[in-house]
């Protein structure tokens, strides 16, 4: 049930759940909305590997991970931006969001079916919010900003978020022509962005840790 992918894959998770426990609110804003996300992720996936398994409903849980994902992840950068008005902007549209999501999954669309329509606007909304923050990222005197916390998490969600974004365009071409062959390189595809995503959010952690004593002198 579990391949060498899985277990890496878990092991990176159970990292991340691990390292956002020892962080605190001082060393990075928002990292309450992180361990939430981290921890929702790991017992979604987990729900999603038994239903895969035993039935045909494998993107039920993408339904519910994703506007959650969205909420949580607005919230996190509004945390970390400095504008009110970005932040208010930011709100507003996640809300819409989730609430869009919701409405079309409930009575417009089959649970069966990969939202990958609302996943690509939620995509290109974290990629635009990560944008704005790196753009405007606090400069913290004496710490390097290939040390800042922040700076690896939104690297994180660039690489991440871009990856998804581009390969659903691909994904809905082979669903119509070859549905294992898109099944296959969903896993792979995914699977890898989201080593890629884990491995950026551990060393932001790290970071964190390491210098800790520049976030609490702010």
């Amino acid at each position: 049930m579990f391949t060498t992918g899985d277990i890496i894959y878990y092991l990176l998770l159970g990292s991340c759940v691990l390292l956002s426990l020892l962080n605190k609110h001082t060393n990075i804003r928002g990292i309450s909305y992180l361990r939430i996300l981290l921890v929702f992720a790991f017992i979604s996936e987990l729900c999603n590997e038994f239903i895969d398994f035993y039935t045909k409903y494998g993107n039920v849980m993408y339904h519910f991970y994703i506007p959650f994902e969205n909420l949580v992840l607005s919230l996190f950068l509004i945390k970390n931006v400095e504008f009110n008005s970005i932040k208010k902007i930011i709100l507003v549209i996640s809300v819409l969001f989730v609430l869009s999501f919701l409405v079309t999954s409930f009575y417009l669309q089959s649970y069966l079916n990969y939202p990958s329509v609302f996943y690509n606007i939620h995509c290109m909304l974290i990629i635009i919010c990560s944008c704005i923050l790196l753009l405007n990222l606090n400069i913290i005197t004496g710490l390097k900003i290939s040390k800042n916390p922040i700076f690896w998490i939104c690297s994180g969600f660039l690489i991440f978020y871009s990856g998804i974004f581009f390969f659903n365009g691909t994904y809905n071409y082979f669903i119509q022509h070859d549905i294992k062959l898109a099944s296959e390189l969903r896993s792979i595809i995914n699977l890898n962005l989201n080593f890629l995503l884990y491995i950026f959010w551990i060393y932001s952690f790290i970071c964190s840790l390491q210098t800790k004593k520049y976030f609490i002198q702010q």
